[in-house]
């Protein structure tokens, strides 16, 4: 595992919860207690984190909220000034729902263990990589001689077959990850100046029930379109931020 790696996972991690029991993060862990520049960088994003937390945590609810919520609705009263003083926490409340729509969206509203390594986790795990940590690239270069070049040395899968509706779209750069020990490569492209696009490509032999057509699946991952078909030995899921008629020009 990379250093570059084991930010991409760390960035997923949350102490206290049972997310240490992840492979990829226990390796990460391990790997943050050895590397003092990997351990600042994770006590600095925990940090970053804790401050934004702490304020909504300080929010403290009326001392009958749950009274009133079991009594049911009631006709509502004439409201005095004073409910003014409500409105920081109605706002909260409406940022914790928003993160938590968002974060549902980002697993596609399934739940994976740690220990499942099915194309569904895959599937929902690498959008969720496009999703929060896009810019995390091994190597950045619009070269395609340069990439394949870089591939070819770094990743355990060589030779990668670009799709294409991709090669005319202009490449933004790749890394090497790992999934339950599994290389995936990942070749990131950018539409245009806001918008990317990205290709994974993976063993299909080591994740159980991986499509086994050459005719794409188009799926929805909340705000994520992708499409995932095989070809030879390998899986290929490719995504954007977007619908699946936004995808289709690139399949």
């Amino acid at each position: 595992m990379t250093k570059s790696e084991a930010r991409r996972i760390l960035l997923l991690y949350r102490p206290g919860s049972d997310d240490a029991s992840d492979p990829e993060i226990a390796e990460a862990l391990a790997m943050a207690q050895k590397d003092a520049e990997l351990a600042a960088w994770m006590r600095k994003q925990h940090d970053f984190h804790a401050s934004v937390r702490a304020p909504l945590r300080s929010v403290v609810p009326p001392p009958d909220l749950r009274a009133r919520i079991l009594s049911g609705p009631r006709e509502a009263p004439v409201l005095p000034f004073p409910i003014l003083r409500f409105i920081p926490l109605a706002a909260a409340a409406v940022v914790v729902l928003f993160l938590g729509l968002a974060n549902w969206e980002l697993v596609s509203g399934l739940f994976h263990p740690a220990s499942d390594n099915s194309f569904g986790a895959f599937h929902a795990r690498m959008a969720r990589v496009a999703q929060r940590d896009y810019n995390q690239m091994d190597l950045v270069s619009s070269n395609l001689v340069e990439v394949s070049q870089f591939l070819t040395k770094t990743s355990p899968l060589k030779e990668q077959a670009i799709p294409s509706g991709l090669q005319r779209v202009p490449l933004f750069g790749c890394a090497n990850l790992r999934w339950h020990g599994l290389p995936v490569t990942m070749i990131c492209f950018k539409r245009n100046a806001n918008d990317l696009l990205w290709l994974f490509i993976a063993d299909r032999s080591q994740i159980p029930g991986s499509p086994d057509s050459a005719t794409a699946r188009l799926q929805t991952l909340g705000k994520f379109a992708t499409a995932s078909w095989t070809r030879d030995d390998r899986i290929y899921v490719i995504g954007l931020i977007g619908n699946e008629s936004q995808l289709r020009p690139y399949l």
